[in-house]
């Protein structure tokens, strides 16, 4: 056995160890996806809270939009 084959044999073994499984690539697509989707839905939580209390305060009467004049 020459030094070329002994080399394509130990690449062959070293994919075959490797092998890829689908099933665990659309697991780990899937948790990537609703863990962003997560983090992306409570950063639209805050802003909504915040908007909501903006326009509370300001049905309230605690703030105003208009420019206080000097």
């Amino acid at each position: 056995m020459g030094a070329a084959q002994k080399l394509m044999g130990t690449a062959a073994q070293q994919a075959k160890r490797a092998e890829i499984s689908l099933i665990k690539e659309i697991g780990y697509g899937l948790l990537i996806g609703i863990a962003c989707g997560a983090v992306w839905k409570v950063n639209h939580w805050n802003e909504r809270r915040k908007v909501e209390e903006f326009y509370a305060n300001l049905e309230a009467g605690k703030i105003t939009t208009v420019k206080e004049e000097s």
